[in-house]
């Protein structure tokens, strides 16, 4: 296949030449190319023309559903054909999948078929008769405005601007003129817009167009400029876009026969709208107006050029004349018909049009029918022969002669007539009444008439005559007569359908015609490729010649500028005279145009110095420029540049003087400087480091009050002598950091220890920025360093203090199951002392339990008081008499290998402690030094009295001055890290393994001792063992007396009320019930709020409710007890709870005035809070007791 056709884009198939023939049977034997009909399915829903053209919409952009289908039809069977596929709907799933499939088929439903005035006697009729007369009825200064739709690739466009070109030439016409060409085919407006065709075409043209309209180049054509700007190219769809306005012609030939015949009368509408009073149509052979003859007349009816007739409308058409959008299948089918509001209003007036409206025909001015309305069969008949739509060929006998008097008399007069005459129907006549009204159609804007037939009034109807009875023969006839007429009818019904079907089958073929010609001229297209190819070569040639004019205007530009700059230039010649100068000279010399070969010395200036002739004759003497700053008497500062005016071969033939306004600069500069000097004043003064380094670290500025803080001499900051300052372990950390910085190039924040005059390290954050120079390169880095060594504390306290609250959340919730569990072991334990009285061996056994759940007990007490979630009990304690107790469980707790000395102190104070915690303290710090001493060792435990003044340093700077009792644990083991006693009273922080310790030790003790006033400090060394001392405070005078209730016995504690038991723990409930029971109560019980409320409702007299403030349920104890008094306002209540007392007390928003019971009890605890509770509310004191003997519970 040649290149040439393959370039042209219009070839189907590129083969080789032994592949051709397979393909051209397989093309010739596809089934539609041999007349087989595509099947069209009878749900249009599901029809697959309409899904490619909805294809073809969403995915190329142009609708052509206003096609005619059979065209549509005819380019999909040849694309069908070309890529062998047989059912229509495949075809369209394959151009869904196949998008350069989609592109052809746009391709080939975009008809282009054109060429220069195609049919030639058309165009001499439009330019002989229509365009003069056009040009004519201008006004001269007035736009001559056409429209070429449809345009293709430009050649009848250009084919009318040569007709009006040449019109307008020999008139007098002076306005502008303006073709507009529209296209929905982009590429081929690009092909119109280039303006370059094959050498071909000059067959259509004469040789004077030739000339005048185009430049020849080796094969092709060139549209001129002065054509070229005559038409204005533009995309444009006739369907959807609005139309030009003001229009004298319209040119749309061969458009109309693409498009359903609908769409094609509501474009001629569109164009009687958009053209002017007299302005012309030119449509194509097969094109008419349709049955819109009232909007236009012909001018030539063999080639359709047509002129606007009708009054002005003052609006267009509907635009778009179609929907914007296709419609889209709903799933499950098409949605059912929803009557609009005002449907039923339609319905009552169609049926009352047709039941009381009388019979009616529109006419236009030619008394042709345009619609009918009601019976008017009575009144009209189609006559036989050719079927018309004159209303007068159509009157019955009798009716016609005056419906034309009054259609004429309407017409004249503009006024309604009304005529009585007899219509004769049936044999019979009758009366009736014409009446023509004339009507005003605002949409078509043509004038109309209504004909409407009704009964004339009683009054004017003329009497029928008597029906004369006939015969049977006669009736028979008659009957046979009207069936006769009937079927003539209904033959002249087929003939109209068959006529109108031989009307479509010869615009079928008209179109045919066309499209055949259409394929002859896309095989053309080839050639036409080529030629434009080498017009293209012309148009970069030309191009080039542009760009040497372009550079020529360029060198006259740049004259001009010397000519027009600001800069004030001056050239003198060797003595001096002025040869030249630009006009800004004159700002600073006195010069006139006059001046030119004077003397610069005899010129005024407004410098306040004198060594411009002096810097020029050193310029002459050494040819070496001079610059200096000058100023002006009025202030203003400038760059006076002296240079040698250097000639043709270097020849000195003067001094150029430039003179540069540097009056901002100036200004610029000294507020740099002042800028400068604000800056350093607030350096010198602001609290902070501030400094400045090079890139590589090299200090260049560093304020006093680095040197202030760190105590250096003045500039031993410079260099890199300001790193001796930094901590060892932060000088590694920093330069790792610096080194990532540097590559960044970002800013950058840094925390390190500074040497302070003192000598100790002070936290300090340092905040860089980079300083880059114009190229964007870091020239600088610049910073401030802050002390933030409080900060860093304060956030180290923050942080210990949240570690220390999530253990608190984690011991609330141990130490309440643990109670719990306590509460029965040790209740349990309690009951079984009586019983084992008689069993020594049992009883030592119980004993033994019952010490165990008080240890329990007791290391449950202390870590809520290490998680600060216990109230302690602090009580005077003598640390000698309990460290003394202790030495039998911290023997055998240690084992042999470690040696125990006992150092107390003499005259020692009683110390303000919980007794419990200070054993499970010592207990800890016990544990603790046996695991540092493996191998075995010594345990130091000393007490000694300590007063700390306001001198005191930390860590004891951290209590308050006062009176403290101290003991003090000490071995030889290990020793500490600095970072281990940095951690060491951190909860869960821990060296050992996991089996051998949990991290909360050395945190119990901390946690005690701080919630007892006291404070514990760790003296450590690596090798040489650990001293820990717990500081607590003395106890005051009032503090140290014991005081001891007198306790009644537990047999006086006993009573006979009502207790109501609510506990959802079983095992505790049956506790406390056995407790009470054994104490003469009557006792309920209950495992959660609702079934105890249930109590109540049953009418159960109760005195005490014993409840647990933690139930399941809605209601929680707190909860019941209110709405148990609301039911029994003399109910007392007693709370308990396995929680820490603060913790359920906030909890449960108790009062401070509730009585809690905290868990695990003993049963003296609960019987003693019982009759307590008891008493108080009945006013009974025991015998012997005082009111402010009673228990705390009143």
């Amino acid at each position: 296949m040649p290149r040439s056709a393959i370039a042209t884009g219009l070839v189907d198939y590129v083969l080789p030449v032994e592949e051709m023939p397979a393909a051209l049977l397989e093309y010739v034997e596809h089934a539609h190319l041999r007349g087989a009909p595509i099947p069209v399915p009878a749900d249009p829903r599901h029809d697959p023309l309409h899904t490619i053209l909805a294809l073809l919409c969403t995915r190329e952009g142009h609708d052509f559903r206003c096609y005619k289908k059979a065209m549509l039809l005819r380019r999909i069977q040849r694309r069908m054909g070309l890529n062998h596929i047989a059912a229509i709907g495949d075809y369209g799933q394959y151009l869904g999948d196949t998008p350069a499939e989609l592109k052809a088929l746009a391709k080939d439903l975009l008809i282009g078929v054109t060429e220069f005035f195609r049919e030639p006697e058309a165009w001499a009729v439009l330019e002989a008769e229509v365009i003069p007369k056009l040009v004519a009825a201008k006004h001269p200064e007035a736009p001559l405005r056409v429209w070429v739709t449809g345009c293709a690739t430009g050649e009848e466009a250009y084919s009318l601007g040569m007709l009006l070109l040449e019109r307008v030439a020999s008139s007098e016409h002076n306005g502008e003129l303006q073709i507009f060409a529209t296209d929905i085919d982009r590429h081929a407006l690009e092909i119109a817009r280039g303006g370059t065709y094959p050498e071909g075409m000059a067959s259509s043209l004469t040789p004077e167009r030739l000339t005048r309209f185009f430049t020849k180049s080796d094969n092709s054509y060139r549209i001129k400029k002065e054509l070229r700007e005559a038409v204005v190219f533009a995309p444009q769809n006739l369907i959807t876009d609005a139309p030009f306005s003001r229009l004298d012609l319209i040119i749309c030939r061969n458009l109309l026969i693409y498009l359903e015949p609908e769409l094609q009368q509501k474009i001629i509408g569109l164009f009687h709208f958009a053209l002017n009073h007299n302005g012309c149509l030119f449509l194509g052979k097969s094109e008419t107006v349709g049955q819109q003859l009232s909007l236009f007349e012909p001018l030539s009816k063999k080639w359709r050029i047509y002129r606007r007739s009708g009054p002005v409308r003052h609006v267009p058409a509907d635009v778009p004349l179609i929907p914007e959008a296709l419609p889209r299948e709903r799933p499950g089918g098409p949605r059912p018909h929803k009557p609009r509001p005002d449907d039923h209003g339609e319905v009552t007036r169609a049926l009352l049009l047709a039941r009381y409206a009388p019979a009616a025909v529109l006419v236009n001015r030619d008394c042709q029918t345009l619609y009918f309305h009601g019976q008017t069969d009575d009144y009209l008949v189609h006559p036989a022969g050719e079927p018309t739509d004159d209303l007068l060929a159509m009157a019955r006998e009798g009716l016609r002669l005056k419906l034309r008097a009054a259609l004429h008399r309407a017409m004249r007069e503009e006024q309604p007539a009304v005529v009585v005459t007899q219509v004769k129907r049936g044999g019979a006549s009758l009366p009736v009444q014409v009446t023509v009204t004339p009507v005003e159609d605002q949409r078509q804007g043509v004038g109309l008439w209504l004909v409407t037939f009704s009964a004339p009034p009683a009054a004017e109807a003329e009497p029928a005559p008597r029906a004369i009875e006939e015969s049977a023969a006669v009736a028979h006839l008659e009957e046979e007569l009207a069936s006769v007429k009937k079927e003539l009818e209904n033959v002249v019904a087929d003939l109209e359908s068959a006529n109108e079907e031989l009307k479509v089958s010869n615009e079928e073929a008209m179109s045919m015609n066309e499209e055949l010609q259409s394929t002859n001229e896309e095989l053309e297209t080839s050639k036409e490729e080529l030629q434009s190819l080498n017009e293209e070569l012309t148009t970069v040639n030309a191009q080039l010649e542009e760009k040497v004019a372009d550079l020529e205007r360029t060198n006259n530009d740049l004259d001009n500028l010397l000519a027009s700059t600001h800069i004030a230039i001056l050239f003198f010649d060797r003595e001096f005279r002025i040869k030249r100068y630009t006009p800004a000279s004159t700002r600073l010399f006195n010069l006139i145009p006059s001046d030119l070969n004077r003397p610069v010395a005899d010129i005024a200036n407004k410098f306040s110095d004198g060594h411009l002739l002096s810097d020029a004759q050193r310029v002459l003497d050494t040819l070496t420029p001079i610059e200096r700053k000058v100023r002006t008497v009025g202030g203003e500062w400038y760059i006076q540049r002296v240079l040698p005016y250097r000639a043709h071969e270097d020849r000195i033939e003067g001094v150029v003087v430039i003179y540069t306004e540097i009056t901002e600069l100036e200004r610029g500069e000294e507020a740099l400087r002042e800028s400068e000097e604000r800056f350093r004043t607030l350096a010198e003064t602001v609290p902070d480091i501030i400094f400045a380094h090079r890139p590589d670290g090299f200090s260049d500025y560093t304020n006093p009050r680095f040197y202030e803080l760190t105590g250096l001499p003045p500039g031993a900051a410079d260099g890199f002598g300001w790193t001796q300052s930094l901590h060892p372990e932060d000088w590694e950390r920093d330069q790792s950091r610096w080194r990532q910085v540097l590559a960044a190039e970002e800013p950058y924040e840094i925390k390190y220890r500074l040497q302070s005059a003192a000598g100790g390290y002070r936290w300090h954050l340092i905040r860089g920025r980079p300083i880059a120079d114009a190229s964007g390169r870091v020239i600088k880095w610049f910073g401030v360093s802050s002390d933030i060594d409080d900060l860093v504390h304060a956030q180290e306290a923050l942080a210990q203090a949240q570690k220390m609250e999530a253990v608190g959340q984690l011991t609330g919730g141990i130490a309440h199951d643990f109670n719990n569990l306590l509460t029965v072991i040790g209740g349990n334990l309690q009951l079984l002392e009586a019983r084992l009285q008689d069993d020594p061996a049992g009883q030592k056994l119980r004993d033994a339990a019952a010490r165990a759940a008080e240890r329990g007990a007791e290391r449950v007490h202390g870590l809520l008081a290490f998680a600060r979630r216990q109230v302690l009990q602090p009580q005077a304690v003598d640390l000698n008499e309990i460290v003394a107790g202790m030495m039998p469980v911290l023997r055998q707790t240690l084992g042999e290998p470690i040696e125990i000395v006992l150092a107390p102190g003499v005259d020692l104070w009683a110390a303000l402690a919980d007794p419990g915690q200070v054993e499970a303290a010592l207990l800890n710090l016990a544990l603790n030094a046996r695991d540092a001493m493996p191998e075995g060792g010594r345990l130091v435990l000393e007490t000694a009295n300590g007063t700390l003044g306001q001198d005191t340093t930390a860590p004891e700077a951290e209590l308050t001055p006062g009176d403290y009792v101290l003991l003090s644990v000490s071995d030889t083991g290990e020793g500490m890290s600095e970072d281990t006693k940095r951690h060491a009273f951190e909860p869960f922080f821990t060296t050992k393994t996991t089996e051998r310790g949990s991290g909360l030790g050395l945190s119990m003790v901390y946690g005690f001792a701080r919630q007892s006033g006291g404070h514990v400090k760790v003296q450590s060394e690596r090798g040489k063992g650990t001293t820990v001392k717990l500081y607590l405070p003395r106890a005051k005078d009032a503090l140290a007396a014991a005081v001891a209730e007198d306790l009644l016995p537990l047999e006086d504690l006993r009573g006979r009320e009502a207790i109501l038991v609510v506990e959802d723990d079983a095992d505790v409930r049956a506790l406390a019930v056995t407790y009470l029971s054994e104490l003469g109560y009557r006792v309920l019980e209950a495992a959660e709020a609702q079934a105890a409320l249930a109590l109540f409702e049953d009418g159960e007299a109760i005195d005490l409710l014993f409840v647990d403030l933690v139930l399941p349920g809605t209601l929680d104890g707190h909860a019941l007890a209110l709405e148990a008094n609301s039911r029994q306002p003399a109910l007392q209540v007693l709370y308990t709870s396995g929680y820490p007392r603060t913790t359920i007390m906030r909890a449960a928003k108790l009062d401070k005035g509730a009585r809690l019971l905290m868990k695990p009890y003993r049963r003296e605890d609960l019987a003693r809070a019982v009759r307590g509770i008891l008493d108080c509310s009945a006013g009974l004191m025991p015998e012997g007791r005082t009111p402010g003997e009673a228990p705390a519970a009143c």
